[in-house]
This record gives structure tokens, C-alpha cells and sequence, in this order.
């Protein structure tokens, strides 16, 4: 059974249990583990008859990803060179409020935000490796870049 309580209110269930992939499913497992309620918010199942329930282009995978929080001290063991270069890099792509709040810890990085950061810093002939100050393991509802952590 999957926690809901990083669910975002508005996510489409699925009610699909005949889906060959609804075991690991985000949309089947969410349904199955949501209370009972009046009204929620779900995919027409005609549609996805129609569609091809084996076709699913909505399939969400419920595999936890890792995220990394914080990186105030990647520049510390750079030249100061690089180091400035990097950090413009990264400013022109996220802008000042993302990247500070991605440096400071205060949104969790999904995996293409590191990558990203990692290869820039490659990019700029930069052999330190890049680590983050912490790591979490969470499922991905579709909101990965700007995962506030007051909500972990």
C-alpha cells in the first residue's frame, strides 16, 4: 500500500484493475488505497477502452525515486573560476528564486535536476565530484520540480 499523503488533491485515479500494469500503477494503486469518498477525480474509463487499457499513455510508475536536498558545498573544493562559472550556469538556467531554493535545501532535486548539475559542471572541465547534502527516497506524483521540503 502506497502513502497518500504527498498526493496532490487534483491526481486522476484509475480504476482499471484488468490493466496489465495496474500493480505498479501510481493512478491504480492510489485508487486502491484511497478511502472511500463521494466524488473523486478519475480517468473516463471509456476513454481508456478506447484507447487500449495495454496501451496506457498515463501510466505512472510507483518505483520511489531518489532526491537530493542541498548543495551549499559544491563550490568548496572548486577553483574559484569554475566555481563562479558553474554557479552562473546554473543561475541563468533555474533563475535566482529556483537555484536558491534548490542550493539552500529548501526544494528537493528529482534526477534531471542533478544530472543536470553534474553534467554542467563537467561541462566546465570540473573533476570534483558532485554531492548533495541529502538524499530522499519518494514516489513521483508529477510535481518533481519544486518539491517544497517543509512538506517532508
Amino acid at each position: 500500500m502506497i502513502d497518500l499523503k504527498d498526493m496532490p488533491g487534483n491526481y486522476p485515479l484509475c480504476t482499471q484493475s484488468g490493466c496489465p500494469r495496474h500493480e505498479t500503477c501510481l493512478h491504480w494503486l492510489a485508487y486502491d488505497a484511497k478511502p472511500v469518498e463521494k466524488e473523486i477525480r478519475m480517468y473516463d474509463p471509456r476513454w481508456q477502452e478506447q484507447q487500449g487499457i495495454a496501451n496506457c499513455e498515463d501510466y505512472a510508475d510507483s518505483t520511489p525515486i531518489v532526491y537530493a536536498q542541498g548543495f551549499e558545498h559544491i563550490f568548496d573544493e572548486m577553483p574559484k573560476a569554475k566555481a563562479e562559472s558553474l554557479r552562473s550556469r546554473l543561475l541563468a538556467h533555474y533563475g535566482a528564486y529556483t537555484y536558491y531554493r534548490y542550493r539552500r535545501g529548501e526544494y528537493l532535486m528529482p534526477p534531471e535536476v542533478q544530472d543536470y548539475i553534474r553534467k554542467a559542471a563537467e561541462e566546465l572541465g570540473i573533476e570534483t565530484t558532485i554531492t548533495f547534502r541529502k538524499e530522499h527516497q519518494r514516489i513521483s506524483w508529477g510535481d518533481d520540480h519544486y518539491i517544497d521540503t517543509k512538506q517532508c
